[in-house]
């Protein structure tokens, strides 16, 4: 709850950033996954927390916000980037005729910005969530596929959690659990 919001402040405007600086924000978000639970390993710890990727959520965010700008929930100068459709530029009866129009980028650069890369993701979704006026109904579409957070995060007190996790993980201090971690 601390560390998140800052790493996705303006997460859609600043997402063409490079790999490199992608990955050094993944290593913020798995050391705050292993402050919150005490784990060593990357693999459990990443099965344990169910976190989404920080890629994911920025998908997440740009879909959203282009949901806000296809549907007029935004300001009206955000709702007039947005390009026509295939199908009111066009007079055959084309089957992309719902999707968004691509806007033509000359540079890498641009091309990974937001507006050409959400139309991109945009024009993926079905044609029945891209039509749906709900904004809720959107993103409960966008989290069907996010797991839910392990009751047992929640039941007893910290320090009763932290030791059932590693117990449950097998990362405890017990003889069977150092032998098969150092050996």
């Amino acid at each position: 709850s601390f560390i998140r919001p800052i790493l996705e402040y303006a997460d859609i405007v600043w997402d063409n950033c490079s790999m490199h600086e992608k990955k050094d924000l993944n290593i913020i978000q798995y050391e705050a996954a292993r402050i919150v639970t005490k784990l060593v390993s990357l693999m459990l710890l990443h099965t344990d927390v169910c976190w989404d990727l920080l890629q994911e959520r920025r998908q997440k965010h740009k879909l959203i916000q282009m949901f806000k700008m296809k549907n007029n929930f935004c300001p009206e100068y955000l709702t007039s980037l947005v390009p026509f459709n295939v199908g009111d530029r066009n007079s055959y009866d084309l089957r992309n005729a719902n999707n968004i129009q691509l806007i033509h980028s000359r540079t890498t650069l641009y091309y990974n910005s937001f507006l050409p890369s959400s139309i991109r993701i945009w024009n993926y979704l079905p044609s029945n969530i891209r039509h749906n006026p709900s904004i809720n109904s959107f993103k409960t579409y966008l989290n069907r596929n996010t797991l839910p957070a392990n009751a047992l995060f929640f039941y007893g007190d910290r320090k009763s959690q932290i030791l059932h996790t590693r117990l449950r993980l097998k990362c405890s201090s017990l003889n069977n659990h150092l032998f098969k971690k150092y050996r």
